[in-house]
């Protein structure tokens, strides 16, 4: 999920629009501007996708589009 919203907003509309199921947990990436930060939770997260959830930032969003090594 990508959101604009806070955080708090986007994780109970995913709930109540059960994009999040109950067995889900949510994995959060927000406000990181320092790339290689943003890549080592990206990578934590490949491990988690069958039992999470990927909330990310426009703050966040904004350094993945702008760099490429992230957008792959």
């Amino acid at each position: 999920m990508l959101t604009g919203d806070k955080i708090e907003t986007a994780k109970c509309i995913a709930i109540s629009t059960g994009l999040k199921t109950r067995n889900e947990e949510i994995k959060v990436i927000a406000g990181e501007t320092e790339p290689h930060k943003i890549e080592h939770e990206i990578n934590e997260y490949d491990s988690l996708t069958s039992t999470h959830m990927l909330m990310i930032d426009g703050t966040t969003l904004s350094v993945i589009t702008a760099n490429e090594a992230l957008c792959k």
